[in-house]
């Protein structure tokens, strides 16, 4: 089996990049705490943007409220 790619592979993958990334943004707080429980992940790391899971994918809201609260860490770039 040298080309399996099973779920193990790809939570390995994820865990991974996640651990090497400076900053995570979530939306909500539960999804911090399964990162910092499950993955390890540095609290340090995180920011929580405080959105309610209760927009569909690409709605002009949603994609409002990301560029609001992301642009403050994205301005110096």
């Amino acid at each position: 089996m040298d080309n399996y790619f099973g779920i193990d592979t790809i939570y390995v993958d994820v865990s991974k990049r996640l651990n090497q990334a400076d900053m995570i943004f979530v939306m909500e707080d539960y999804i911090a705490e399964r990162l910092i429980r499950h993955n390890h992940i540095s609290p340090n790391k995180i920011r929580v943007l405080d959105i309610e899971d209760m927009y569909w994918k690409n709605d002009p809201e949603l994609v409002r409220i990301l560029r609001q609260k992301l642009e403050p860490f994205f301005k110096d770039l």
